[in-house]
């Protein structure tokens, strides 16, 4: 009977660890159960997150982009202003000669340009630090009513006996 008694005390006692085993067993589960679901909610917000991330540097790269471009054609823009600036300081700068400031006032303004090759008559020609000068022109700015009296008033200043020539006689234009 005691032989009983112990195996059904050890039966018993098995069947205790037995509960003990599936309930922890189910306590274990359950807290797997949780676990995966707080790491697919945190893959989910991790997967946002991604996603966002993915779209700020899609932007960040567009930006990026644009802004190289906007930096390649600035650079293309500076060298050309740059070879402008060069090309416009090598150029010799273009003197108007003013003959009559009285007669500017009260008529309209002319452009005359005279030239002076030294073929004249009565001298040999301009002195040769102004040679050049004249040689291309020079640019008179005279006060007359018509074309033809601004000719006239340029020619009994630089009389063609002397070696000058008028090659264009235009308005005023400029500003």
């Amino acid at each position: 009977m005691i032989l009983n008694l112990i195996l059904l005390l050890v039966f018993v006692l098995a069947l205790v660890q037995f509960a003990v085993t599936l309930r922890r067993m189910e306590g274990d589960r359950a807290d797997r159960h949780r676990a995966t679901a707080r790491l697919e909610g945190e893959h989910r917000a991790l997967k946002e997150v991604c996603g966002e991330v993915q779209l700020r540097q899609a932007q960040a790269d567009a930006a990026i982009t644009e802004a190289e471009a906007e930096l390649t054609r600035l650079k293309e823009l500076r060298a050309d202003a740059e070879a402008e600036l060069h090309a416009a300081q090598q150029t010799p700068r273009q003197r108007l000669h003013m003959i009559d400031r009285a007669g500017l006032v009260h008529q309209r303004l002319w452009e005359v340009t005279v030239v002076n090759d030294g073929q004249g008559s009565l001298r040999a020609g301009p002195p040769p630090a102004q040679a050049g000068d004249w040689a291309a022109g020079r640019i008179c700015l005279i006060g007359a009513a018509t074309e033809r009296d601004a000719r006239h008033r340029i020619e009994t200043r630089f009389p063609s006996a002397q070696g000058y020539r008028i090659i264009g006689v235009q308005r005023f234009r400029r500003g």
